[in-house]
């Protein structure tokens, strides 16, 4: 059964990125929206119950975080002037009970100003995630390979940046958007790849994480209708999430793709999804994120896995390497080869790209390299690389798919 501190994660983890940029809007200063956010969780899990739990939960944390930066901002004896305006929208003793629509919402704000040219680009994505997603350090240290005090660096480097340089917490003039539009198209699908492969080891996929991603990338396409890139990943992100229903069983199990029950996909998602996409083509200033895009529609596309033009596939996978040359797309080549022509040319592929070593520590490469080997018909060297990717994931789902398999290999083997 849930437990309270349990309940307060789960609305934190939900409203974690609205809230900080709200607070980071108001304030104009990301760490202390930060901290004051953390200050008002601190008060939830002393003074919420399940008997007097607030009406509108982010509307309170909001509320209690604008007064402890307040707080804050006293103790550093900063600007009183400011602080008796502020002091003056929360004068109230207790929470203001208030919709959640009525917070605005600064999130889209946040990530221009985050993807402003000053910071760099590896420190812009690492604090995307923190402040929008409410991933911890240590999940982010994981997922760049590096330590944990390292990525910490980085981040305290890029609020310093953001905070010393003045950069505003605003949408910038349409004339300066198209110059950070790049950086804010890849940081969204950041946000929905966090939620599509959660890092949360009980779960498969945050359902909110992608919807918001999705929300964020229809505001950019509403911003910039004329930037076919942006149509394009919101294209991408639909297709991804249509078959969100199908990927685990009523138990929670994992369901690869192959095996899918395609009735359950969304197809109102998938319709909506190449409509856009088809009028991003027709427009021309083809991109990345089309032809991703164009991957999934050719998946959704097939009535079963067997009818997959693979082929077709292949040929975009391709195209997309010229735009995003890089192990990862490497690795869905090689296995888009596999299924194309045959699975002994796929693991040639994967034994002779020097890139795709860099790929140690990413369990999908193992998965591929065992699905390939097990259709060669050896099942001793697929049985180690399950192993091995099972040893490169912590996602309890994940986990136990790998191990049904390496399971039924070694029933194969013994």
């Amino acid at each position: 059964m849930i437990n309270k501190h349990q309940k307060i994660e789960a609305v934190v983890r939900e409203h974690h990125g609205r809230l900080v940029a709200a607070l980071a809007s108001r304030f104009s200063d990301l760490s202390l929206a930060e901290d004051a956010l953390q200050d008002a969780v601190v008060e939830a899990l002393a003074n919420w119950s399940f008997e007097d739990w607030p009406t509108n939960p982010p509307a309170w944390l909001m509320t209690v975080a604008s007064r402890k930066a307040i707080d804050r901002l006293r103790r550093q004896l900063l600007h009183q002037t400011k602080i008796d305006q502020l002091e003056l929208d929360a004068e109230c003793d207790q929470p203001v009970e208030k919709s959640c629509e009525d917070i605005p919402d600064h999130r889209l704000q946040l990530i221009f100003a985050c993807c402003h040219p000053a910071i760099a680009e590896k420190n812009r994505t690492a604090l995307i995630l923190k402040v929008i997603c409410g991933l911890s350090t240590e999940q982010i240290a994981k997922a760049w390979l590096v330590s944990e005090t390292t990525m910490a660096q980085r981040l305290v480097r890029a609020k310093n940046k953001i905070s010393k340089a003045g950069i505003p917490f605003s949408i910038p003039e349409i004339s300066q958007l198209s110059k950070r539009l790049t950086g804010v198209l890849e940081v969204i699908y950041l946000i929905f790849n966090a939620g599509y492969q959660t890092s949360d080891s009980a779960s498969l996929v945050d359902i909110d994480l992608c919807d918001e991603a999705i929300y964020l990338g229809k505001l950019v396409m509403s911003l910039l209708p004329d930037q076919m890139e942006a149509t394009g990943l919101v294209a991408l992100m639909l297709f991804h999430h249509s078959r969100v229903n199908a990927r685990t069983t009523a138990e929670g199990d994992l369901v690869l793709m192959e095996n899918q029950d395609r009735s359950l996909w969304n197809h109102e998602k998938i319709a909506l999804a190449d409509k856009l996409l088809k009028g991003a083509l027709m427009k021309g200033g083809l991109g990345p994120y089309q032809v991703q895009a164009a991957i999934s529609a050719v998946h959704c596309q097939a009535a079963t896995f067997e009818d997959t033009d693979w082929r077709q596939i292949l040929l975009l996978y391709h195209h997309l390497e010229l735009y995003q040359p890089g192990p990862v797309v490497q690795l869905n080549l090689a296995v888009a080869l596999s299924f194309a022509e045959d699975p002994t040319k796929g693991i040639y592929y994967l034994d002779h790209l020097p890139e795709l070593r860099k790929l140690t520590q990413y369990h999908p490469y193992y998965v591929a390299r065992a699905d390939m080997l097990r259709r060669i018909g050896d099942p001793l060297a697929a049985a180690e690389q399950l192993r091995m990717a099972i040893s490169c994931t912590d996602n309890k789902i994940e986990v136990e798919h790998l191990r049904q398999q390496l399971n039924a290999l070694d029933s194969e083997n013994s």
